[in-house]
């Protein structure tokens, strides 16, 4: 027992000692950055590098409204600062921004000087004050969902251009809820086949933990299982599409085309704009409509923390209200596309010759 005692000791000393070798090498550069900054690592880490450029945008906006820097503001007693910042929110609500300028003024000010946060030392009463009046004046929008036989309807007029990868991954995103730009990233072995004693369906990998990006909550490896009812029936085409060896991109596009192609189908089709990101909104809000999942099935699935955010999706009514006002031979054209989504998406001749005729 003593020997193997010491045995274990010796493979977690191995181990940390890996570990620390990794990280020495991996934030090398960061850690000669902060040496004399007197800000630890861990804290230039608690926000990703794009969050980090994106709140000096924020921050390069503020210091040159106000014309002073940090050191110049930091002289000033938390009132005046307090009063500083009030009136920057205040002057950018008239000036028409959203409540989100403010979130992220003060987030990116926050971070820079985290004593002026909640558990912080340092108060901002006002600005606190005035970011809740904001919030309740510009309440967020809502990006609008689609209902299913829309999302068919464009992955028809996307196959019948040739774009039919992009038809698939439309309709994948639907299903996932994944974040656009998440779903792109996907490699063709990421793309997993169903496993006997495992699962049953096809299932796609998100934030592989060896590419070292992991997800907006900090999570590696989360897969979601292709199990919606409108994509049963297309394993040729995932077993065309997937390869447990090739590293290859999954999709053969990038944002800026699918988007771009994405609009010159919705136009096509007579929807009117639509973008990527309704396809993570449009995706709980059908499951949620048709009783396909519980509400907490879709919070896991669509990676939302709170179950507040869920709210926006309840709205079923709205789903079937919008749906019910687009012209009727489009909305019959739609169900059709809906009916033969297995015949479109597997490039067969007769899915792709009927609506031609269109």
């Amino acid at each position: 027992m003593v020997e193997h005692l010491g045995r274990t000791r010796v493979k977690m000393r191995q181990l940390r000692a890996r570990r620390a070798h990794r990280r020495a090498k991996l934030y090398a550069d960061a850690i000669l950055a902060v040496q004399d900054s007197g800000v630890s690592l861990l804290e230039t880490l608690v926000v990703t590098q794009a969050t980090q450029k994106r709140y000096q945008r924020y921050l390069d906006r503020y210091f040159s409204d106000v014309g002073l820097n940090t050191r110049q503001i930091l002289q000033k007693t938390d009132s005046e600062i307090d009063e500083l910042m009030c009136s920057y929110l205040t002057k950018h609500y008239l000036q028409g921004e959203q409540s989100s300028f403010g979130d992220q003024t003060v987030a990116a000010w926050v971070n820079l000087n985290p004593g002026f946060g909640r558990v912080g030392g340092r108060k901002l009463p006002r600005t606190w004050r005035a970011l809740k009046a904001w919030r309740r004046l510009t309440p967020g929008r809502r990006r609008k969902a689609l209902a299913l036989p829309v999302w068919c309807g464009l992955a028809w007029r996307l196959a019948a251009r040739g774009h039919l990868r992009l038809a698939i991954y439309l309709m994948v995103g639907v299903s996932t809820y994944a974040r656009p730009s998440t779903l792109l990233a996907a490699r063709r072995c990421d793309l997993v086949p169903p496993t006997p004693g495992v699962s049953r369906h096809w299932a796609v990998l998100t934030h592989p933990r060896e590419q070292k990006k992991p997800s907006k909550r900090g999570h590696f490896d989360e897969g979601c299982p292709l199990d919606s009812p409108y994509l049963q029936g297309l394993d040729t085409v995932f077993e065309k599409l997937a390869s447990t060896t090739s590293k290859a991109p999954l999709w053969n596009f990038d944002y800026p085309e699918a988007a771009a192609l994405l609009k010159e189908a919705a136009e096509d089709l007579g929807v009117g704009p639509v973008t990527l990101y309704q396809l993570r909104h449009s995706g709980a809000s059908i499951d949620l409509a048709k009783s396909w999942r519980n509400l907490t099935s879709a919070q896991r699935r669509g990676e939302w923390t709170q179950a507040k955010s869920m709210h926006r999706y309840e709205h079923s009514s709205r789903l079937g209200s919008d749906y019910a006002k687009l012209d009727p031979q489009l909305r019959a054209a739609c169900e059709e596309a809906e009916k033969q989504l297995v015949l479109i998406l597997t490039d067969r001749p007769y899915g792709l010759q009927m609506w031609s005729r269109r």
